[in-house]
């Protein structure tokens, strides 16, 4: 099992319980260890995975900015 594989169905679950068209979940130190997955609705591939392409883009650089230097990786 991969470290991904966990969160797979949790986030399938979230996706269909909010009837959203797309769900990212990301883990850091969950029970099953630290993962993610990203769902996506089979009718809507194309234009959600731009759309999350560009939000997660926009997050990333949002959290570069606010993390302080000694939080950053080396």
């Amino acid at each position: 099992m991969s470290e991904l594989e966990p969160y797979e169905e949790l986030a399938k679950s979230i996706r269909e319980h909010t009837h959203a068209t797309g769900v990212v979940l990301l883990v850091i130190g969950g029970n099953q260890g630290h993962g993610s997955s990203i769902q996506i609705r089979t009718t809507d591939q194309a234009r959600t995975r731009q759309v999350l392409a560009w939000a997660l883009r926009q997050l990333a650089d949002k959290l570069e900015q606010d993390t302080t230097p000694d939080l950053r990786p080396e």
